[in-house]
């Protein structure tokens, strides 16, 4: 006979009496079956890992996930070492990326028990993801180490969004360094993205910058749509090469690249025509 997942069982006597005058009672009645292990939620332990900002140069990454279980057993308790469970990231169907960490587990005898705790999901710096949503699927007892009565009650899944990216930004050739806090998602290479980033040692801010992302160096470059003009502090004047410069104005990022009037305090004796674009 075919059982869903919520059976009855129904005891009864026909007689014109009930119990205790005559007929039967049924007491202490126990239904055994094989050791089930029910993952019946998961979700992660911070929301921020619902979407997640990865720089490459910053290594492992950590995704804590709350797991939640029912343990049921027969009429004995048993116990299992070492139960593995599975975190597989996967784009559709595929497998991208997958990790496991195993869990002591017992079964208490005659009763249901519940087993919560949370799975660290390391992922390692090295590993690199060119599209932005995936699926987690969670599997417990990955290995089919214990033989249950159910074996259809172990799987979950949590969507998961990634921003994986080089650290670098390029303004036209003019390559900056940048760390991203904030971003939007048109497509898996069209992002606006906010943050602050380096150029030469020097600091800027950037908010709400349409960029394009390569999907093989991750890399990002200023969109050519994008209209803004970063501005970039630098301090006067600027020694080089023993050589004194001084910018009039604040260096600029834009499409064109990276702009700055520069006057050349040239040694006694030294000079140079005006020259723009040097």
């Amino acid at each position: 006979m075919a059982l869903t997942g919520t059976p009855y069982i129904k005891f009864q006597q026909v007689d014109n009496y009930s119990w205790p005058t005559d007929g039967r009672e049924f007491d202490d009645i126990r239904i055994f079956s094989d050791a089930d292990l029910f993952l019946h939620d998961a979700d992660y332990l911070f929301a921020a890992n619902t979407n997640n900002i990865w720089k490459t140069t910053l290594g492992t990454r950590n995704i804590p996930i709350e797991i939640q279980t029912t343990l049921r057993s027969g009429q004995v308790t048993e116990s299992y070492p070492g139960i593995s469970y599975r975190f597989t990231i996967l784009d559709g169907a595929s497998p991208v990326f997958s990790n496991s960490v195993t869990r002591n587990i017992t079964f208490p005898a005659l009763e249901a028990q519940e087993d919560d705790w949370t799975a660290n999901f390391y992922i390692p710096g090295t590993e690199k993801f060119t599209k932005n949503n995936y699926t987690v699927l969670i599997e417990a007892d990955a290995g089919n180490q214990i033989d249950e009565g159910r074996e259809n009650n172990n799987t979950r899944t949590l969507p998961l969004t990634i921003n994986q990216y080089s650290g670098k930004l390029f303004f036209d050739d003019v390559e900056t360094d940048i760390t991203v806090t904030d971003w939007t998602r048109t497509s898996d290479t069209l992002h606006t993205i906010s943050g602050s980033g380096t150029i030469s040692g020097y600091s800027f801010v950037f908010n709400n910058l349409d960029v394009i992302k390569d999907p093989v160096s991750l890399n990002y470059s200023i969109h050519p749509s994008e209209t803004q003009t970063i501005t970039v502090a630098v301090p006067n004047p600027v020694t080089m090469a023993g050589l004194q410069y001084t910018l009039p104005n604040d260096l600029t990022l834009s499409t064109a690249g990276a702009y700055a009037d520069i006057r050349l305090r040239m040694p006694a004796g030294l000079g140079s025509p005006r020259r723009t674009n040097m």
